[in-house]
């Protein structure tokens, strides 16, 4: 039996939502630390508002303005069963510009659960439907980042180009720097270094002109990884340390995550390992796994286990990475499994523990052979048998 809604509590809910756009309307990162503190208010109106047929598209539109706030706070986990609703419930009702809409918010939010087969099965729906130039070139990019993620680089470098040339078409600058920055990535894990220097230096300027803080640290974070590639430690600390000023000014946890751990692993670099311990309990910190951090848990993780078996610490070594593997198996992520279950190998060979060792090496051989044969999935394969052949003997 169909559940009676009355008028006046649906015109509540739908004045609600309406309150919210508006406070929304401005995606500032100013703007983004006001809403922050009302982030709970904000989604019992969108999970209200999503069930109800008067207000479902209200709620669309909500999610729209609020989709910087949920994307640079990794709230994915709150509002991806919002959005799931209003597709369950009303898909049929949607005009076809909504549904794009919807289907393409969907997938990033999928993406950032690390669900990258359910992204793009979304994201190939929307092939040879009706949509605007810059949607058709926006899910572009987001393919070429769920495939990049996944490890076939190739394939996301031939989107993100096919996507970079469309934008400087229609002379979009905001994604034009997207997908520099992207291809600034990507060149550097395909070890392409002078080309990932060029892109980022084309993208931070772009990011810079548009004073988007948080995407200036998108840009910095990734220089910062690229001299760490160059093994330029110290320019890569003084990256991050830009990217920490920058960070000041926005509620992106997941940025701030990221240059943590990423400074954690210079101080690594430069053989300062209770730096990098106490940086990393830092980020350890300001996790909240009901807020779908689980892939950074994993990273701060496999950081500490690095740095604490530098230490000589190892029993406390393998309870960080033995909890890293545990997380990289429920995300389904064979790249960083692989690493991990290498690291595993190494920590028991320290301790003399050969058997296991040879087990973890020839775990993460197997896993890693599943992949695209990409540079760093190559590198990882390489590291693991010359190390599994080095124990075997030993053994």
């Amino acid at each position: 039996m169909q559940q009676h809604i009355h008028p006046r509590f649906a015109t509540a809910i739908g004045n609600n939502i309406a309150y919210w756009c508006e406070q929304a309307a401005a995606q500032s990162d100013s703007e983004l630390r006001t809403l922050t503190s009302h982030h709970a208010e904000i989604v019992q109106a969108a999970q209200f508002g999503a069930a109800l047929p008067p207000t479902h598209l209200l709620t669309l539109e909500l999610v729209e303005t609020c989709f910087n706030l949920i994307e640079r706070g990794r709230l994915e986990s709150l509002w991806l069963p919002i959005l799931e609703t209003i597709k369950n419930m009303h898909n049929e009702r949607l005009a076809d510009a909504h549904r794009h809409q919807l289907d393409y918010r969907l997938a990033t939010l999928l993406r950032l659960q690390q669900r990258f087969n359910e992204a793009i099965a979304l994201l190939d729906t929307l092939h040879g439907k009706p949509l605007t130039e810059q949607m058709q070139e926006q899910i572009l990019v987001e393919i070429s980042e769920n495939w990049r993620l996944q490890g076939a680089l190739s394939i996301a470098k031939e989107f993100a180009l096919q996507a970079l040339v469309q934008f400087e078409q229609i002379g979009n600058q905001r994604w034009q720097a997207t997908v520099l920055n992207n291809l600034g990535i990507l060149d550097t894990e395909l070890q392409d270094f002078d080309a990932a220097a060029s892109c980022l230096e084309r993208a931070l300027k772009l990011e810079q002109e548009a004073d988007d803080a948080t995407r200036i640290v998108r840009v910095l974070t990734n220089q910062g990884r690229l001299f760490q590639q160059l093994q330029q430690p110290w320019r890569a600390m003084s990256v991050y340390l830009d990217a920490q000023a920058y960070l000041e000014q926005t509620e992106s946890i997941g940025d701030k995550l990221t240059v943590l751990i990423n400074l954690a692993t210079v101080y690594m670099d430069i053989g300062q390992f209770d730096r990098a311990v106490t940086t990393l309990k830092e980020a350890k910190s300001q996790l909240d796994l009901q807020r779908g951090l689980l892939f950074f848990a994993g990273l701060i993780d496999l950081n500490l286990g690095a740095a604490t078996r530098a230490q000589g610490h190892y029993q406390v070594t393998l309870r960080y990475l033995q909890n890293s593997a545990e997380i990289w198996q429920q995300l389904r992520l064979p790249l960083h499994f692989g690493r991990t279950a290498i690291n595993l190998g190494d920590t028991y060979a320290d301790l003399q523990q050969f058997e296991h060792a040879v087990d973890r090496y020839r775990t993460a051989i197997a896993t890693l052979r599943q992949l695209e044969p990409t540079p760093q999935a190559q590198e990882f394969i390489r590291e693991a048998e010359q190390k599994l052949v080095k124990v075997s003997g030993a053994h």
